[in-house]
């Protein structure tokens, strides 16, 4: 009887040190949210180490807060998380939500905000859960920090999108045509096609739709846009003729990587100006 109780209180010992083990306190970003109930939320947080995490916060929608909670779940809080690791085929829980940040600077613009939601957007994609993504958070907190002080909206939305492209491995720049395998840099023009992941030199112009140009100019704007040797990018500011460019390149470039249309890539014909 006496081993049978103490051989229980271990398990039950062990079951708290499981169940204590799997709760992780961290930074944290929060890219998306949805309704779950009346009182409750569904947040997606982007977070150095466990990379995405959807988590349900109980009682986060209640007109009177939970003081774990007071601070708000908005998109774009910054803060510290306490978040209890999904069970198999479960749920992350959000016990408590501490933010630091919430870039007001950019909730007061429009135009920012509307690009702050394509970046969120393209962090949410370009991240999976469970998978370390230190330098995806540093880009998407760096960014919205860039975006909230610049006089260049774009200049921000597009730094970005260059660099968690390059980030995933897919960088064209400094590459060679995706066809011939001829350098780029021998190239006057090049193209981008949503069937093909990488980009085709002058010579190799793709069949079917879903093809952009881009010519020696936007090819050297990414390129520059990329450059970790760029400093203090809030004073680089992009006319409109380029970000239209630029976009019209990194639109289909990035649909052919993710097999799918980000949700904002609605929003971006009247943000490339």
């Amino acid at each position: 009887m006496i081993a049978c109780t103490i051989s229980f209180f271990a398990r039950t010992v062990n079951i708290k040190d499981k169940l204590r083990d799997m709760q992780i306190k961290t930074r944290a970003l929060i890219i998306r949210r949805h309704l779950y109930s009346n009182t409750s939320l569904i947040v997606s947080m982007l977070c150095p180490d466990e990379g995405k995490i959807d988590a349900l916060a109980k009682g986060a929608r209640r007109a009177v807060k939970k003081p774990m909670f007071e601070n708000h779940l908005d998109l774009m809080c910054l803060g510290e998380a306490l978040i209890q690791t999904a069970p198999a085929g479960g749920l992350a829980r959000l016990y408590e939500f501490a933010a630091d940040d919430d870039y007001r600077g950019i909730r007061k613009d429009s135009s920012r905000l509307e690009r702050a939601y394509v970046i969120l957007d393209l962090a949410s994609e370009f991240t999976r859960p469970g998978l370390e993504s230190a330098r995806i958070f540093d880009l998407t907190t760096r960014a919205l920090s860039l975006l909230e002080r610049t006089n260049s909206p774009g200049t921000a939305l597009l730094t970005f999108w260059t660099a968690i492209i390059a980030e995933s491995g897919f960088s064209p720049v400094g590459g060679v045509c995706e066809s011939c395998g001829e350098p780029l840099v021998k190239s006057k023009s090049f193209f981008v096609s949503a069937h093909v992941s990488g980009v085709l030199c002058g010579n190799c112009r793709p069949e079917g739709a879903g093809v952009a140009t881009m010519d020696n100019a936007t090819f050297t704007l990414w390129k520059n846009l990329e450059s970790p040797e760029l400093k203090r990018l809030e004073l680089l500011k992009l006319g409109e003729r380029q970000m239209k460019s630029l976009t019209r390149v990194l639109a289909p470039y990035t649909i052919a990587m993710l097999e799918k249309v980000p949700r904002t890539f609605t929003r971006l014909g009247k943000l490339s100006g």
